[in-house]
């Protein structure tokens, strides 16, 4: 169908703003219409009336799908297992006896040093059998060592004085499925400083399981399927490889040995040191160098038939890059990245990666999208291979970015390890964080920091608006709750809010606090605070006057962000903040609101913000109240807060405001950078969507597109006219509806055409009009 020019230049005439269905009212408009001239034209006429309509049936839309009761989840302390944590819990375990430890964390009594992990794995029988040998010390005295083990058969097991070698009398061996824990009573308690050796023997089918240690397939080229071994131990699936400690503070070192098939490669984090035939001569004895000190969640082992192709970065490390042979010649951009990337990251926090060699492999099925293993990352197949000739330019993209969130991790995940997973967000948020910088480092013509606000804070703020969300700091112990934190909050809003740092700090002083927080905690786990706590003393040090630590406590131990309602009396603004909701009726799921923030939700803000008059000359001032006044130097006709959508909040302007930035829009929307630009668009549309402004203002503001052609802003509008067209699917004015969308659109569309070809940005926006 062909699209002409477009019927409407000014949808300013919408005013469904004196109320809303179901007993709710929008913003009420008031004041003089800045557009309110006579359209003539009968086509425009129709339109216009159509497009009241469509206002008004978009609030009653929006009423109906967003009142809805919604079920809450709460992935914090009213969650979690009570279990773990009561005293008068008493676990049975398998045989009947009663379970010799109450809680669903181990015990810190006993901690390993170091892991000799034999394995052979037979592919033809789909079955793996292995043995362990955890060399530990004693921390407190016990008699009761504790460790992971789930879907394992042990066969045989002992204890032996490291220093003696005799060995340890076993009275008794628990084992408590719930818990995924095995428990051997020792019939004497362990003197502080002793060193023992716990060695288990066990075997396992090898399964398609997507966890643990697992069988993947894939179809070669002459049609035949193709088997291999492959593993996920991220979060708490080690322990279906092998018995261990699998919590990330018990960290150990691994000396690995794997038995496999003579026609096979095995790989893991280190490379092979020496290998030998053994029995008939169809097995190989691979002996892997010993690892760093690092947590059982990082361990990973493949058994395969791949090919490679490999590259050494300029800091002399070897990088490899496995896939099956049909597909191996779509590897190159990968290990092109990768090369540059590990040369990036190691001179941006002057810290060089730390092993000698790197792999990444294509896994023809895995859970996730990739695994940051140190040494050897694993991938989905779509995540690292890419092909030139029919792949697109968001395919590529994924890839670069898949990578690079990836090498963030071998030093903010594996290097520095969070205490526990309540801290997540130290590992994702971070990579997260850092995949936008190093790819805008590798890749500057994709612009990846102008995407930031699209791909991370914009997919934050959804989840972050939902009564259902939980803080980036968040208690958990069960097994369930740790999986479900694997989520937009850990990964993107951790993002956002160091974005939000990196902005009021500089990135000096940020690059230098995070080399500070990596050297302190090398080989160790860490908490949020002690990064804030680096963070603060490098900030000093620099003559900035940031408490970090208490200003980012308010975005990391509450859940939620705040919207800043900005009103103006002459020169002087009124600055008012309060949570943002996209339904303020579903907090009252919770008993009280406050009962959940030991801050009230009131957050630690930095508003920024530029003037008409002034729009290059950013302003900064700081809001930890819910009510605070300032006085702008000038008088201008608009203000602009949260200037290129660095910090984590949305903002809400009064009636005069939101008309005149409508108005500079249309007259000249390059006077505001593209970031701004989005973020006017996402603010309107989402702060329409959760009752608090008309539908009318966001409409109106949307006709600037006209002449908008930057990938960003329409992003960012296209998933709201999404949104708009789902909710009046079934009602009479979406034709009318999205007739209006196209006619927005049709100018971009003849801009940038239909072939696959201009710069990468170009090919974005095409992908999304």
């Amino acid at each position: 169908m062909a699209v002409g020019e477009p019927e409407i230049d000014d949808v300013s005439f919408l005013n469904v703003g004196g109320g809303g269905g179901g007993g709710r009212n929008y913003e009420q408009m008031g004041g003089p219409q800045m557009h309110s001239r006579q359209l003539i034209c009968s086509q425009r006429k129709a339109t216009c009336i159509t497009l009241v309509i469509a206002a008004a049936i978009i609030a009653v839309a929006m009423i109906s799908a967003f009142s809805r009761p919604s079920v809450i989840y709460k992935c914090g302390r009213d969650s979690l297992d009570n279990r773990s944590t009561s005293a008068a819990f008493q676990p049975i375990a398998e045989s009947g006896q009663l379970f010799p430890w109450n809680s669903s964390r181990l015990p810190q009594a006993v901690k390993p040093n170091r892991y000799d992990v034999r394995l052979q794995i037979d592919l033809d029988s789909f079955f793996f059998n292995g043995s362990v040998s955890i060399q530990m010390q004693v921390i407190a005295p016990t008699d009761l060592i504790v460790l992971h083990s789930n879907n394992l058969t042990i066969t045989k097991y002992y204890v032996k004085s490291h220093k003696s070698r005799s060995r340890i009398d076993i009275e008794e061996m628990h084992v408590y499925k719930p818990w995924q824990m095995v428990a051997f009573k020792l019939q004497k308690p362990l003197a502080v400083n002793e060193e023992l050796d716990l060695t288990i023997e066990y075997e396992a089918d090898l399964v398609s399981k997507l966890t643990g240690l697992y069988k993947s397939s894939y179809t070669a080229e002459d049609g035949e399927k193709r088997f291999i071994a492959t593993t996920q131990f991220e979060p708490t699936y080690a322990r279906e490889a092998l018995p261990c400690f699998d919590e990330p503070n018990f960290k150990a070192t691994f000396l690995l040995n794997i038995i496999r098939n003579k026609n096979l490669i095995a790989l893991s984090n280190k490379p092979v040191a020496h290998s030998h035939s053994v029995g008939d001569g169809n097995w190989v004895f691979d002996i892997f160098k010993e690892t760093p000190k690092m947590s059982t969640y990082l361990l990973a082992i493949v058994v395969c038939d791949f090919k490679s192709r490999s590259a050494i970065t300029n800091g002399n490390v070897q990088v490899a890059v496995y896939a099956p042979n049909k597909t191996i010649d779509q590897v190159h951009f990968a290990l092109n990245i990768t090369t540059r990337m590990v040369d990036y990251y190691s001179d941006f926090f002057q810290i060089g990666y730390l092993l000698s060699k790197l792999d990444l492999i294509a896994i023809p099925d895995f859970k996730a999208g990739a695994m940051e293993n140190w040494g050897l990352v694993t991938y989905r197949e779509t995540a690292i291979l890419y092909n030139e000739q029919e792949s697109s330019a968001s395919a590529q993209q994924r890839v670069a970015t898949v990578i690079a969130h990836e090498l963030a991790h071998q030093w903010f995940g594996n290097l520095v390890t969070m205490e526990w997973w309540s801290d997540l967000w130290l590992n994702e948020g971070f990579a997260s964080f850092l995949e936008f910088f190093g790819i805008e480092h590798v890749k500057p013509e994709w612009s990846m920091m102008a995407q930031f606000f699209l791909d991370q804070t914009q997919v934050a703020m959804e989840s972050d608006a939902l009564a259902s969300s939980h803080p980036l700091s968040v208690e958990v112990n069960d097994i369930d709750d740790i999986d479900l934190i694997f989520d937009s909050i850990s990964y993107s809003k951790g993002a956002a809010i160091l974005n939000m740092l990196q902005n009021f700090i500089t990135t000096d002083v940020l690059r230098k606090g995070l080399t500070r927080y990596l050297t302190r905690h090398e080989y160790h786990n860490a908490k949020t605070e002690d990064l804030w706590s680096a963070m603060t003393a490098v900030s000093k040090e620099h003559n900035q006057n940031f408490d970090v630590e208490k200003i980012m406590q308010t975005w990391t131990g509450q859940m939620g962000f705040p919207v800043v309602t900005i009103s103006r009396v002459g020169k002087v603004l009124q600055a008012r903040q309060h949570r943002f909701l996209f339904n303020a009726n579903t907090v009252s799921n919770f008993t009280d609101p406050k009962d959940e923030s030991h801050f009230g939700y009131v957050w630690y803000i930095p508003i920024t913000y530029i003037t008409q008059t002034h729009p290059e000359d950013v302003q900064l001032f700081w809001m930890n109240e819910q009510l605070k006044n300032f006085e702008l130097v000038d008088d201008a006709a608009w203000i602009k807060a949260n200037v290129n959508q660095t910090g984590f909040y949305r903002v809400k302007y009064d009636h005069y405001n939101w008309n005149a930035l409508i108005t500079q829009l249309k007259s000249d929307h390059t006077a505001l950078s593209s970031a701004d630009r989005a973020g006017l668009l996402d603010d309107a549309f989402s702060l329409s969507f959760g009752f608090v402004l008309a539908p009318k203002v966001a409409l109106d503001l949307s006709v600037y597109l006209l002449n908008e052609r930057d990938y960003v802003p329409w992003a960012t509008a296209v998933q709201h006219f999404d949104r708009l067209l789902v909710l009046c699917e079934e009602k009479a004015i979406y034709l009318t509806l999205k007739k209006y969308i196209l006619e927005m659109i049709a100018p971009v569309v003849t801009q940038v055409g239909w072939e696959d070809n201009g710069s990468h940005l170009d090919k974005y926006v095409l992908e999304k009009v």
